[in-house]
């Protein structure tokens, strides 16, 4: 709930006089807080309000709710503010405008931009012609940060590197690859190329409009190689079957956006980063599944597709 004073302060920072309504229509993970979208009286655009508070329960849906994954998780909300205040301002790739923070009591107030009254809209049925357009909006964001300082981001970014996840780890079965964990976390680390990546590009973090693509929900943004981000954006867009029959397009695709990127960013050694980037993609895939197989072994992601890239990564660090 925005309580009074809390709904005055928004008011006073965003320069309005009263609200008119507040729908908060989403709960965020674990139940960390809520979406809210404001409306004010008079002609105004709503925006949408993040409000995050420790929650005395931990509500996770696969039971992971250890004091490590409490402050994970409250770090993930300090980052997002960081790079929506000091990054977002600054992208090409559209993201939700940054209007303001306020810090409460046991609450944090985040004041972002409505996409929605923006013109943009969920992406209902992924299909690869949608696909494609945010593989443009990933080329566009990974080689305009490409070796940018990550202050205040995660220094290695996604929520899944190993680092992050020694409960799932210790939790694994799949004995070979919990026993190549370390290289596989390593290749990705020691690439010399490093950017931005969004950290969690899951199919339901971007929205579209007629012309655009938006990505939002920024908690595990920092440091990367580009790949980790177009793995995980196909591992939620497609079955199994889809990603050996889109991976050579979709790659290319990807490929061709970043270097059109690079050449309008004035980078150079675009080629050779993204041929080092595109032979990580089978580390990745290996990387991610390693997360899963200690936090979720049933995972619908855990397919024939991701056990052929697993299989490749292994005997790329024996």
């Amino acid at each position: 709930m925005l309580n009074q004073p809390i709904q005055k302060k928004i008011c006073d920072i965003l320069g309005k006089r009263t609200i008119a309504n507040v729908d908060t229509f989403k709960t965020v993970w674990s139940g960390f807080g809520s979406l809210h979208r404001i409306e004010f009286n008079g002609c105004y655009k709503p925006v949408v309000v993040k409000s995050i508070c420790e929650p005395n329960h931990i509500n996770h849906p696969k039971g992971w709710s250890s004091h490590f994954a409490s402050a994970r998780k409250l770090q993930s909300y300090r980052v997002e503010q960081a790079f929506y205040r000091e990054f977002a301002k600054k992208a090409n790739a559209k993201t939700p405008a940054y209007l303001g923070f306020i810090e409460g009591e046991n609450t944090q107030y985040l004041l972002l931009e409505d996409l929605a009254a923006a013109g943009y809209y969920d992406i209902v049925e992924p299909d690869i012609v949608t696909v494609k357009k945010i593989l443009v909006w990933l080329a566009d964001f990974h080689a305009q940060h490409l070796n940018t300082a990550c202050e205040g981001l995660w220094p290695q970014g996604s929520y899944w590197h190993l680092a992050t996840r020694p409960d799932e780890l210790t939790a694994m079965s799949h004995t070979e690859l919990k026993k190549h964990a370390r290289a596989l976390d390593c290749k990705l680390q020691d690439c010399v190329f490093q950017t931005l990546i969004h950290g969690d590009a899951k199919l339901a973090n971007f929205m579209q409009s007629a012309t655009d693509i938006a990505g939002y929900d920024f908690q595990y943004v920092g440091r990367g190689v580009g790949i980790v981000d177009v793995m995980l954006l196909i591992s939620s867009a497609f079955t199994s079957d889809q990603c050996f029959a889109y991976e050579k397009e979709l790659l290319a695709h990807y490929e061709a956006a970043f270097l059109s990127n690079c050449e309008r960013y004035s980078i150079n050694l675009a080629e050779e980063v993204i041929n080092q980037w595109l032979a990580l993609y089978p580390i990745a895939w290996a990387d991610f599944a390693r997360f899963l197989n200690g936090w979720s072994p049933g995972h619908w992601k855990l397919h024939d597709y991701a056990w052929y890239q697993v299989q490749q990564a292994v005997q790329l660090v024996k």
